[in-house]
């Protein structure tokens, strides 16, 4: 996990959570997160998933999280690469020993 300045925490919680519900709807598993070597892959696993028609509307969200981990390093190419499960992205995250999973981002 990066060192993130104070005012970064909230943000990288919220990306954790967004990467937990990721998981919890099956938008990302396991094998798509060893499958991505980047932030971009992790974004196309998200926008290739097929997931219920109601579940749909939350990929751009999500996406969107993974975007902004990019921006503050969070989810960097690098880290990305060696991963070999979800929890593992989410153990890059403030969220990791968070249980709130409602930090989502709007």
């Amino acid at each position: 996990m990066p060192l993130l300045h104070a005012d970064q925490i909230r943000l990288s919680k919220e990306i954790g959570s967004n990467l937990r519900a990721a998981g919890d709807m099956n938008m990302l598993t396991d094998t798509t997160v060893a499958a991505a070597d980047t932030n971009l892959g992790l974004q196309n696993a998200v926008l290739n998933s097929v997931v219920h028609a109601d579940k749909a509307p939350a990929k751009h969200r999500i996406v969107r999280a993974i975007q902004l981990g990019d921006y503050d390093d969070t989810l960097d190419d690098a880290d990305i690469l060696g991963l070999t499960t979800l929890e593992g992205a989410v153990d890059l995250t403030e969220a990791a020993n968070d249980t709130n999973r409602n930090q989502m981002i709007e």
